[in-house]
């Protein structure tokens, strides 16, 4: 069984995770559990020729791993999960490559945020019923002391671990929850 989390203390980790197709290789398996990729490449709308060396690049990181390895027809097949099941950056950036690449990390999901966001509002699926947006985007400015911020944390836990129970059903209609919450620099 894999850890519950892994802390990426590398700039190669966090540097695996610039890609938004890897991004979402990685929301893929944390939602869907071990698969090869021939499997989740039809799970994302991909070919599996196209994931490969994603594949690679996570690997050489850390990120995932082959759980097992399987015959389908003559050919053996990976079956490939992520090294744990939450991948967290540490509290401090160790160097500056370690902030070029969690940056560049973030960037990757903001990208693949507003690529699906679009493609929602594009395609009219953005509402989910009459009167329901599924849909939604927005930002917030706020002075946030010491306890409060430990509220908001327990809330995005709290919402991180329901959004986790409710994506190991096959049922239900696909969403995206991404977030960025930092702290604004004195200028």
């Amino acid at each position: 069984m894999a850890p519950r989390s892994l802390v990426l203390k590398h700039p190669r980790q966090l540097g695996a995770l610039v890609s938004p197709v890897r991004v979402e290789i990685v929301e893929a398996l944390q939602a869907s559990g071990p698969q090869p990729i021939r499997a989740l490449a039809a799970q994302i709308g991909r070919t599996p020729h196209s994931l490969y060396h994603h594949f690679r690049c996570l690997q050489a990181a850390g990120l995932v791993a082959v759980r097992e390895t399987r015959r389908r027809g003559r050919r053996d097949e990976a079956v490939y999960a992520l090294a744990a099941e939450r991948l967290v950056v540490p509290e401090r950036a160790r160097s500056a490559a370690h902030v070029d690449a969690l940056t560049r990390s973030t960037s990757a999901l903001l990208r693949r945020a507003e690529r699906n966001f679009r493609r929602a509002v594009e395609t009219g699926e953005h509402r989910v019923a009459r009167s329901a947006i599924g849909a939604m985007a927005g930002s917030r400015r706020a002075r946030l002391d010491d306890a409060t911020l430990r509220r908001v944390s327990a809330l995005v836990a709290r919402i991180d671990a329901l959004l986790a129970k409710g994506g190991a059903k096959p049922r239900g209609r696909l969403f995206l929850w991404t977030f960025v919450l930092s702290p604004i620099p004195k200028p």
